[in-house]
């Protein structure tokens, strides 16, 4: 992976480039029609560093989703910190169709852990077969400033927008197939974190804004930035990192810096960036 990597850093990052780079502590890659889902969090600069270590990197659909972003305000009353939405206990629709699917080793002592860094009563949780679309919805009637879903995520090729959510079976969603056309029907927080594998895997066309993924379905429903990964995740690895994650932003950090202070801080066991590059932010992730 070193070689691709160095590879597409030096088509990418031209000596220019790494100048501006140099005096930047922030990234703003824009484009995903023409730079896709490119793992630029794990492209190495000077010293052999990824840039996902030593910058903010923050990914935007496009110029003019940015502004639109930018015309947002995220100021209105929060009573809750954030909404966790997390190992659903998937009914038998689900596991025949994606069969194979491995039970989350998420308990009460790793969902204490993950959220450690917020008052307990800031906190709304819904787990195993409460975990459903409806539980969901009302969890953000609270007016949460993120949530996080951590579920499995699916490939559904009979659809336009492929990317699927597997949440627990519900009275409105009798599957638990929880899809984008679902999250544009959410009022969202400003800030949406989704462990889950494949959450913006989609066709990439050209002239596109990116919104046919998970992260334009919920940057349409008012979220001001997306956490999420076009390919499969590690499942310890990604807990590992969330919780971090929720360390710098309890702290104050803006999300992409968040981000990136959770990859320096992992130990040694997710050295790889294949454990830690490939949850990306879009949006805002500077504000």
């Amino acid at each position: 992976w070193r070689s691709a990597a160095e590879t597409l850093a030096e088509l990418l990052f031209p000596p220019a480039v790494r100048e501006l780079l140099a005096d930047a502590l922030e990234v703003t890659l824009c484009g995903l029609d023409l730079l896709g889902w490119t793992p630029a969090e794990c492209l190495p600069l000077e010293s052999d560093a990824m840039l996902g270590a030593t910058h903010a990197v923050t990914h935007l659909p496009s110029i003019p989703v940015g502004l639109e972003l930018a015309r947002r305000h995220a100021s209105r009353a929060r009573s809750t910190d954030l909404v966790l939405i997390a190992a659903p206990e998937h009914g038998g629709a689900v596991r025949e169709r994606w069969p194979g699917l491995a039970a989350l080793d998420f308990g009460a002592s790793r969902s204490k852990a993950l959220t450690a860094a917020y008052p307990e009563h800031r906190v709304r949780r819904a787990t195993g077969e409460a975990a459903t679309l409806e539980r969901l919805r009302s969890e953000l009637a609270t007016r949460p400033r993120a949530l996080q879903i951590l579920s499995h995520g699916a490939y559904d090729f009979d659809r336009e927008r492929p990317a699927v959510l597997l949440l627990a079976p519900g009275a409105s969603s009798a599957d638990g197939v929880f899809r984008c056309e679902d999250a544009e029907r959410l009022e969202s927080p400003p800030l949406v974190i989704l462990s889950a594998c494949g959450a913006a895997r989609a066709p990439l066309r050209r002239g596109e804004d990116g919104v046919n993924t998970f992260g334009g379905a919920f940057l349409r429903a008012g979220a001001e930035v997306v956490l999420l990964s076009p390919v499969d995740l590690d499942f310890e690895a990604t807990l590992e990192l969330t919780r971090r994650f929720h360390e710098s932003l309890a702290g104050g950090a803006p999300p992409a810096e968040a981000l990136r202070l959770a990859r320096v801080k992992l130990d040694e066991r997710f050295a790889h960036p294949h454990y830690h590059a490939l949850l990306q932010a879009v949006g805002l992730g500077h504000r």
